[in-house]
Order: structure tokens, then sequence, then C-alpha cells
């Protein structure tokens, strides 16, 4: 691990710096990228340094631990195998952007992703593990498949009325702050049919 850092220095023609500080470097920055990434699909907090540093410390030695023994052997054969083939330029080259920056950017996208879909949690409640769901509120299950749906809304006061939830409508994922703006609005007559109004609302959390 410490040599993909030395080789990286070496090239920017600089010092290579003391193990210390490169071994720092290596149990940091993948972390951070990591849940970086994953923070843009799962609502959680970023934790700043020094705070968040156990966590950055802990997903960058899973990180290493997975790439080392998986990720790193299939790799190599797949660019040696292409190397070979396709005269593609030896992997030495560019190794360094590929495990420090573009690896970790795939696993937090990857990493979110999945957790957006819910696949881990629902194998893991198969298994009767019963795990936390990676999402916090019902709120946000709801309005997390952005699909074009029709909604009946209730307000505080007892009046209900009809909405279209499509890509122009939007519903916060602040849970302090759960509003929600509808695009179309309907009336729903005696008879129960929905008459569009042409025009969209806004709710506001104390609304609802």
């Amino acid at each position: 691990m410490e040599s993909i850092f030395n080789d990286l220095i070496e090239k920017w023609h600089g010092p290579v710096p003391s193990s210390t500080l490169v071994l720092f470097i290596a149990a940091v920055v993948p972390g951070v990228i990591i849940v970086f990434v994953r923070s843009q699909f799962v609502k959680g907090k970023i934790l700043p340094y020094p705070a968040g540093f156990l966590s950055y410390l802990s997903v960058s030695t899973v990180y290493w631990l997975v790439l080392l023994l998986l990720i790193s052997p299939l790799v190599m054969l797949i660019l040696d195998y292409a190397r070979i083939h396709y005269l593609i330029a030896p992997f030495n080259e560019f190794k360094e952007v590929i495990f420090v920056i573009i690896v970790p950017i795939l696993v937090g996208f990857v990493s979110g992703w999945v957790a957006t879909k819910g696949y881990v949690y629902r194998i893991l409640y198969f298994l009767k593990l019963n795990p936390f769901h990676p999402t916090p509120t019902a709120w946000e299950w709801c309005f997390s498949e952005s699909v074009e749906q029709f909604i009946l809304i209730t307000l505080k006061n007892g009046a209900q009325f009809g909405g279209m939830l499509d890509s122009d409508s939007f519903a916060s994922s602040d849970i302090e702050n759960q509003d929600i703006y509808v695009s179309e609005v309907y009336v729903i007559d005696n008879q129960n049919n929905w008459i569009p109004q042409g025009r969209g609302i806004f709710l506001s959390s104390g609304e609802i």
C-alpha cells in the first residue's frame, strides 16, 4: 500500500514523506471519498475531521482489505490481458489514481445505489437478522422512487384533494422539515371525480 503513494508522490516531483504520513493518507482519503459519494444517495451526516476520523479509518480499512484480497488480483488479470492483446499502457503508470480516487468513487456509488434499492436489507431481513433500514423515515421511503403517481393529500383541518407526483414535484428529505411541492392539483367532487386545476401547490410540514 505504501509503495503506491510513494510512487505517486515521486511522479509529482516532490519529496517522499515519512511512512507515518503516507499511511495516514492511505487510511483516510479512500474512506472520505467513499462516505462522501455514498452520502449523495443515502441520508446521513458527514462528520468533519477529527470527529469522523474513526469512521473514515474503518471504511478505508475495509476498502483496502477487500481491494488487496479480491479486487486487485482481478483488476491485474484483466489489465494484463488487455495490455498483452490490445497494447494498453502498463498498469503501473496509473495505478495510484485508480486505487486512491477512481475505485473509491465507484465503491461509494455502488454502495449508495445498493442502499437506496434495499438489496442488503432484504437479504438480511430474509435471514431473520432484523437490521436497521437504510431509509430513516417512512416519508423518505415513500418518495424515494421517482415514479409518476397520483396521491391523496389530507390537511390537518380535514380537507382532502388529489395531486400528481411527477418529475416536476419535490418532497423534502429533511427529517425536521418534511414539506412537499405537488406539480398538479385535483379537486375531488362528490362522485369521486378528479378535476385538474392546472396549477401546483406547496405544502409545509405543518399543514399535512
